[in-house]
C-alpha cells in the first residue's frame, strides 16, 4: 500500500556560527512551523518556502511512495537529505546520504506467497472438506464466512512482504496495469500454485479417513465419473448447464474482486490511504460476499492457483487426472479475463492518473 508523503524535517542549531550541532530529530506531517531547542539558545523554524534565520538551519527529507505496483505494499526508496536556509558556506559540513528501507529479496517474496496462499487454501478449501465430509458447515454463509477470514489473515500477513497478491489473476492484471515485472510474476505464480497444492496436500492427510466413509457411504469409487462428489472439496466444478454461463460467472465474480482490489491499494483511495489497515478485511469482506453469490454456480474460484494446484493434488490422490482435471481450464481463463477488466476500471476510471 502506498504510503502517505511524509515531510523530516533535520534542524542543526549552530552557535555562534560556528561548528554546528544536532538538537533534534522529529517527524511531522502538516504542520507549517516547529520549535526546535538547544542547550542555550532556541529557533523558530518558518513555513517552508521562507528563509530561516542564520542560527537556524533546516533540512527536508520528502518520503514519496512507491510506483512499482507490487499490489499493497509500496516499497520505500533511496532518498538524500538536502539543505534549504542557513550558512551554506563551504564549511558547513554536508548532510548525511539517509537510504529508507530497501528490496526485500525475491526469495522472501516468493516465499510470502507461497505461504499466504497456503493459509487460503488450507482455510478455505478445508472448511469445504468440512462441510461435505463431516457435515458440520450447515449453511453456504459459514463457509464464505471463513474464506473471508481466509483471506483477510493472509492478506494481514503477507501484504507487508510480497503485496500480497494470492492469486494469478491479481499478478497478470497488476503486470498489465501497474507495471510489475513480467518475470517476477511468473516466479509468483509459481509460488502460488505450490501454495495451494500444498495445502491442498495437508487437507487430503487430514480428511482422508473422513473422504473414505463418505465415498464408502455414498457407493463412489474413487476415480469413477461419480467420485466428482468427492473431488470437488479440492478442484471446483460448475453446476449450471452451459459452460459460457459458468466462464461468465467466474470472469464477473474475479472482475468485481479484482475492481475492489485496486481500488482500495490506488493512492488516490483517501479512505484506505489514511487507514491501510481497512484493505484486508475489505477485500476478505469482497470475497465472502462474492461466494455466497456465485459459489451455488460454479464453486467460486476466482483463483487460478486455488483451483489448479489442489486438482494436482486430487489427480495423484486417487482421483485420477481424468476426474480430477475436468472443466479446469474455465478456472484459469475466466479469472485471467476478469481480473485485468476490474483493474482497469479502478485505476483507469474510478481514479484515472489524471483528473480532467
Amino acid at each position: 500500500m502506498r504510503s502517505l508523503p511524509l515531510l523530516i524535517f533535520f534542524k542543526v542549531v549552530s552557535r555562534n556560527n560556528a561548528a554546528t550541532k544536532t538538537s533534534a530529530f522529529s517527524v511531522v506531517s502538516k504542520s507549517k512551523e516547529h520549535r526546535c531547542l538547544s542547550r542555550n539558545n532556541r529557533c523558530t523554524l518558518p513555513p517552508i518556502g521562507t528563509p530561516g534565520p542564520d542560527d537556524c538551519l533546516e533540512v527536508p527529507l520528502v518520503v514519496s511512495p512507491g510506483t512499482d505496483g507490487t499490489g499493497i505494499r509500496a516499497r520505500t526508496t533511496s532518498l538524500s537529505l538536502s539543505a534549504r536556509g542557513g550558512d551554506t558556506s563551504p564549511s558547513t559540513p554536508s548532510p548525511p546520504k539517509v537510504r529508507v528501507g530497501g528490496d526485500i529479496p525475491l526469495l522472501r517474496e516468493l516465499l510470502a506467497e507461497t505461504l499466504g496462499t497456503f493459509l487460503i487454501v488450507h482455510l478455505g478449501c478445508g472448511t469445504v472438506c468440512s462441510a461435505i465430509f463431516t457435515a458440520s458447515q450447515t449453511g453456504l454463509w459459514q463457509i464464505a464466512a471463513v474464506w473471508s477470514l481466509a483471506v483477510t489473515v493472509a492478506i494481514a500477513v503477507t501484504g507487508s512482504v510480497s503485496g500480497a497478491h494470492l492469486n494469478p489473476a491479481v499478478t497478470l492484471a497488476l503486470a498489465l496495469l501497474r507495471g510489475f515485472r513480467w518475470r517476477k510474476a511468473l516466479a509468483f505464480v509459481g509460488a502460488q500454485v505450490a501454495g495451494a497444492a500444498a495445502a491442498a496436500a495437508c487437507n487430503l492427510a487430514l480428511y482422508e479417513e473422513k473422504i473414505a466413509i463418505f465415498e464408502a457411504g455414498q457407493g463412489i469409487i474413487r476415480g469413477s465419473t461419480a467420485s466428482v462428489a468427492s473431488a470437488k472439496a479440492f478442484g471446483e466444478y460448475w453446476s449450471v448447464s452451459s459452460w459460457k454461463s459458468a466462464f461468465f460467472a467466474e470472469a464477473l465474480g474475479t472482475a468485481v474482486l479484482a475492481f475492489v482490489v485496486f481500488s482500495v491499494t490506488n493512492s488516490k483511495n483517501k479512505t484506505t490511504s489514511e487507514h491501510p489497515m481497512m484493505i484486508p478485511p475489505v477485500i476478505g469482506a469482497t470475497v465472502g460476499a462474492l461466494i455466497s453469490v456465485i459459489a451455488p454456480l460454479t464453486q467460486a474460484g476466482f483463483n487460478p492457483a486455488r483451483d489448479f494446484g489442489p486438482r494436482i493434488i486430487s489427480a495423484l490422490g486417487g482421483w485420477g487426472w481424468g476426474v480430477a482435471m475436468k472443466g479446469w481450464w474455465l478456472y484459469v481463463i475466466a479469472p485471467l479475463v476478469g481480473a485485468p477488466i476490474g483493474g482497469f476500471l479502478a485505476d483507469r476510471i474510478l481514479y484515472p492518473k489524471k483528473d480532467h
